[in-house]
């Protein structure tokens, strides 16, 4: 038992430190959470976003589905799962790449799963010992739920598995009209609960602690910068 909770501990810690590919798995928009990432990662380096959700497009001026936001990099797909060779191999070119999934998980190896929504949908699909190793921060909610089905929950996690309680994309609802709209203010404020949440699942990569993640989002002035 304690052998196998070593084993546990060191891929977790391996997969957390040198993170490359995240994939963030939800039915719904998933903005609220992209960009506090990406807040993050970019000032640690270069990002790739590929993305079935449209609500990324929110995020360019035109609503392109293609661009560049300094040394970010955005493209929309239909799906994941038919991501041809070379824009997996293009994931070598960048610090970190971000996919996200509304229905199948990508079969390419992923570093850290973020599940915002409809976690049992998704984590039947993680259904190798080795996949279940890989680090997993998975939205849990206890409203609506009776004693039984939360002590339930909590007892029904995988190997590194955490729950974590998240706010609904409707928080950020302000900022995302002023992107829709292209009027009113553009300035986005990080919810605490989100804070929270990104600390969590990204403490530790690169070697970053919970104070400096804190810090970086928490930083006023613009959204995205160049790594250089």
């Amino acid at each position: 038992m304690k052998r196998n909770k070593k084993k546990i501990d060191i891929i977790r810690r391996e997969k957390t430190t040198k993170c490359k590919v995240i994939c963030i798995c939800s039915l719904t928009s998933t903005v609220h959470v992209l960009i506090p990432l990406l807040k993050v990662l970019n000032r640690l380096g270069t990002v790739q976003v590929i993305s079935e959700d449209k609500s990324t497009m929110l995020l360019h001026p035109q609503l392109d589905s293609t661009f560049t936001l300094g040394d970010i990099r955005v493209e929309m797909v239909d799906e994941l799962v038919m991501l041809p060779d070379e824009t997996i191999e293009s994931f070598k070119e960048y610090d970190y790449n971000i996919v996200i999934t509304h229905d199948f998980l990508p079969e390419f190896n992923i570093d850290k799963y973020i599940i915002l929504n409809r976690r049992h949908h998704f984590r039947e699909q993680i259904d190798t010992v080795e996949k279940r190793y890989t680090p997993i921060f998975s939205v849990y909610d206890e409203k609506g739920l009776s004693k039984e089905e939360r002590v339930a929950e909590k007892d029904i996690v995988y190997v590194n598995e955490r729950l974590l309680p998240l706010p609904s994309f409707a928080v950020s609802q302000d900022y995302l009209n002023s992107l829709l709209m292209g009027i009113g203010k553009k300035e986005f404020r990080v919810n605490e609960k989100i804070v929270t949440f990104m600390v969590e699942a990204l403490n530790g990569i690169e070697e970053c602690t919970k104070a400096h993640i804190k810090r970086i989002l928490l930083e006023r002035g613009e959204l995205f910068v160049s790594a250089n």
